[in-house]
């Protein structure tokens, strides 16, 4: 009880706690979206859908130029909150408008299957409704900076309660109604969160505090690319190697084991909210490793365990193809905290150059050696993720003990 007391006074493992309660509650009610759609829509409707969810993903993740990260860093020990929200919402959503239109006039030639957004109705629709997703993301960097997750979930039960009801009420619109029952909910549960919200945010930019930011900003914004890239290119990968199937089996490996790689990234960025408050470090990466592993060592053998008749939920197929794909990434959960609070400490000092450097290796590691390799199996990849996490993060502990010694 005494160990429960003290790790209920912590404000670091709380707000940590609400965002991989969080991330659960996401895997779940994405889990049982997909599934309502596939049920109400036509497999080639679900995957047009897919699509244009997966294009808005990257159009944000591109926009955001880093703001995500900066805003925890910057906002804690800020004198001027307002102006940097407001600039960071402001140039982030002028990216992401920009985007979204050349999104829609060039998509027809690059899927000709989404050709319909050249239509003036529909490519308004998708470029106001994908414009949404951009403040539901930064909204939860604001709600993590000041240390208040429970906002980023109370933020995302309103989301997914609205996702899973939305599809019944727009079934006539296909594709463009499962695409709109997501953005819809997005857009309301931001409004709906607003009130909560320390500095409403209002179209101004402020370039002296964007250029404060800027290389923190920037290394951010290049590292999480990379970081994207295992994610987004070894699908095409397999599928190009190997077959379409193998990608599935692959997707569905991959997607359960980032519910145990985002513990530490959770805990990661109420790390950096933390040490941007109050300036300690060494007493926090103690708390994060800890608490880290104390999840991860509960719930990673129990996984193992129960990989295979998980797997055989979506089908006898995924167990055959991506158990041992599936248990190598668990495993490598481990070393891949290590690195993760490790980029997480240099985030904190500033030490932009080893974020990068650290993104860089993962991904490139993984690529090219799983693209080399590949025709042995999915196994590879697993493998490759294993080695690569295991290796940098000897050098990771390495220096995380001089951080805390």
């Amino acid at each position: 009880m005494e160990v429960l007391r003290k790790i209920l006074q912590e404000k670091l493992l709380i707000n940590s706690a609400w965002l991989i309660a969080d991330a659960l509650f996401l895997s779940f009610f994405g889990f049982l979206f997909w599934t309502l759609s596939a049920r109400i829509f036509p497999p080639d409707q679900v995957g047009l859908a897919a699509t244009l969810l997966t294009a808005t993903e990257l159009l944000v993740n591109f926009s955001l130029l880093g703001f995500d990260m900066s805003m925890i860093k910057f906002l804690p020990k800020s004198s001027d909150v307002k102006n940097i929200i407001n600039s960071c919402f402001t140039l982030s959503s002028i990216v992401m408008l920009i985007l979204c239109v050349i999104f829609v006039l060039f998509v027809g030639f690059i899927t000709p299957e989404l050709s319909f957004l050249h239509q003036f109705n529909y490519g308004i629709l998708f470029v106001v409704l994908g414009y949404t997703a951009l403040p539901y993301r930064l909204t939860g960097s604001v709600f993590i900076a000041f240390q208040k997750s429970h906002f980023v979930f109370i933020r995302d039960i309103v989301y997914n309660i609205l996702k899973i009801s939305l599809p019944f009420l727009l079934f006539s619109l296909g594709a463009i109604g499962i695409f709109s029952s997501a953005m819809i909910a997005a857009a309301i549960s931001v409004l709906v969160i607003m009130f909560f919200f320390p500095n409403f945010p209002k179209p101004s930019l402020q370039f002296s505090y964007l250029q404060q930011m800027f290389r923190f900003s920037a290394s951010n914004y290049v590292a999480y690319l990379f970081n994207l890239l295992p994610q987004l290119l070894l699908p095409l990968i397999i599928t190009s190697i190997l077959t379409v199937e193998e990608t599935a089996y692959f997707y569905i490996a991959w997607m359960i084991s980032t519910l145990f790689f985002f513990v530490p990234v959770a805990l990661s960025y109420s790390f950096l909210a933390e040490s941007s408050t109050t300036g300690v470090i060494h007493t926090n990466v103690k708390k994060v490793l800890l608490f880290s592993f104390l999840i991860l060592f509960a719930t990673v053998p129990v996984a193992l365990f129960i990989s295979k008749p998980l797997l055989t939920f979506f089908g006898q197929q995924y167990a055959d193809h991506s158990l041992m794909l599936l248990r190598l990434l668990l495993i490598s959960s481990f070393p891949f905290t290590f690195n993760t609070i490790y980029i997480a400490v240099n985030n904190a000092l500033h030490q932009m150059q080893q974020v990068v450097v650290m993104h860089c290796l993962i991904a490139v590691s993984t690529i090219l050696f799983s693209t080399l390799f590949l025709h042995s199996g999915l196994t590879v990849i697993g493998v490759v993720w294993l080695i690569t996490n295991c290796i940098l993060s000897i050098y990771s502990v390495k220096r995380l003990i001089s951080y805390v010694s």
